[in-house]
């Protein structure tokens, strides 16, 4: 019997249909009921993780056409040691009343603010600005499309006193409901512009499948869309909001703090203490929340918020039916400043009638000119609604003043 055993294996493996195992018996039976555990592999048995990956590409031979630059040689610092380039001034866009500007030439920058802050308003003033200078200026809506929504752009900017001629010549309004090709942006950028708006920073995020709310979507829409505006010497002016719940500190916009961190100009905010409408005066504070060249913050006051520099006041007068409409940007004044506390400011009111002769004023504007005299700081809109607050408390009643003005009397007691 063993020898036809041995006659029969050695048929086998004579005729090639023997495989030999990858595996080899356990003595000690420690992998398992089988017995069996794979043989260590040789260091050159392991498979190449780059296999697949094809070799870096020689560029191409493009003959006598200079290589495009890595973007990685170092910086040549001569210009800069001999004093010939030096960090940019403020020369693009809305001059305040002193002189002053805001914007940096070549640079990004972001306005941001609650709705109805005047953050539109303050973009055409900058645009107006341009235009007027005789310089070409690209407004992109992503907020309002087309013909209609070009319609509101083009009443702000002759209300600031460009004319039809100069619009069509040196204005370009996009409003895009497709996401951009490079090819359609440079299209845009011929003439080069001084200035480019990105109107509605979130709503081009999404238009560009971009995540508001992450660093990532943050840094595509500024490589996509405001990169080839900077590389074509514009300066840029972002408007966007400011989250629906922030408290005075806050200085970043809705969505990824890298909106700002990306930032090589300034970071401009508005906070509204007078609403903004047709027939109205509104009025916002300037604030500059970053100033990457440093030159503005020389130009405005310190706030008690770190990195919130006080720039000013944006007034927008639509309110007087025989004087033409006014836009203005006024320097820093003490009392352009936020007042205190709505209940002090309520307290401080009643106090100033109740010390004048028969404790009454003969209208708000008596009102306003005595708090001037104790030096107060205040604004106009917080004291009418003080005013306000007082009448429905009944601690102040409404009487008739001189030329039929409203007049406003106390009624005893305190506010406390």
């Amino acid at each position: 019997m063993n020898d036809d055993l041995i006659a029969r294996g050695k048929a086998i493996f004579e005729s090639g249909q023997y495989t030999p195992q990858r595996h080899q018996t356990d003595p000690f039976g420690v992998d398992g009921a089988h017995g069996e555990v794979d043989k260590p592999k040789r260091y050159d048995e392991e498979p190449d993780p780059y296999a697949g990956v094809p070799p870096p590409q020689e560029p191409p031979d493009r003959g006598d056409e200079p290589a495009a630059p890595t973007t990685w040689e170092p910086v040549n610092l001569g210009p800069i040691l001999a004093g010939t380039m030096q960090l940019p001034q403020t020369c693009i866009g809305l001059h305040r009343n002193d002189g002053t500007q805001l914007i940096y030439p070549g640079r990004e920058h972001a306005v941001i603010g609650d709705t109805e802050s005047g953050k539109t308003w303050l973009a055409c003033a900058c645009v107006a600005t341009e235009q007027l200078a005789g310089h070409h200026v690209v407004y992109i809506h992503y907020e309002e499309s087309g013909e209609a929504g070009a319609i509101g752009t083009v009443e702000r900017l002759r209300l600031l006193g460009v004319d039809d001629d100069t619009l069509r010549t040196h204005f370009k309004f996009v409003g895009p409901t497709r996401a951009a090709l490079r090819e359609w942006l440079d299209a845009l950028l011929e003439p080069p512009p001084t200035l480019v708006v990105h109107d509605g920073v979130n709503e081009a995020m999404s238009l560009h499948g971009h995540e508001i709310r992450y660093a990532e979507g943050a840094s595509e829409f500024r490589r996509r869309l405001v990169v080839p505006c900077l590389q074509a010497g514009a300066a840029t002016l972002a408007c966007d909001h400011l989250p629906m719940s922030h408290d005075g500190a806050r200085r970043d916009a809705y969505g990824s703090v890298h909106k700002g961190a990306a930032l090589n100009g300034a970071r401009i905010l508005l906070e509204n203490f007078e609403p903004f409408g047709r027939g109205q005066r509104g009025a916002s504070r300037v604030y500059v929340t970053k100033d990457r060249p440093g030159y503005l913050r020389g130009q405005g006051k310190r706030t008690k918020v770190p990195g919130k520099t006080f720039m000013g006041v944006l007034a927008v007068d639509d309110a007087t039916t025989f004087e033409p409409f006014s836009l203005a940007f006024y320097a820093p004044r003490d009392e352009d400043e936020p007042a205190a506390t709505a209940s002090a400011l309520t307290d401080t009111v009643f106090q100033v009638i109740a010390d004048q002769p028969g404790q009454q004023v003969a209208s708000l504007r008596a009102l306003y000119a005595l708090m001037r005299a104790a030096d107060h700081k205040f604004a106009e809109a917080l004291v009418r609604n003080a005013v306000d607050d007082l009448v429905l408390a009944r601690q102040l009643a409404e009487v008739e003043g001189k030329n039929r003005s409203k007049g406003f009397k106390c009624c005893g007691g305190t506010t406390g």
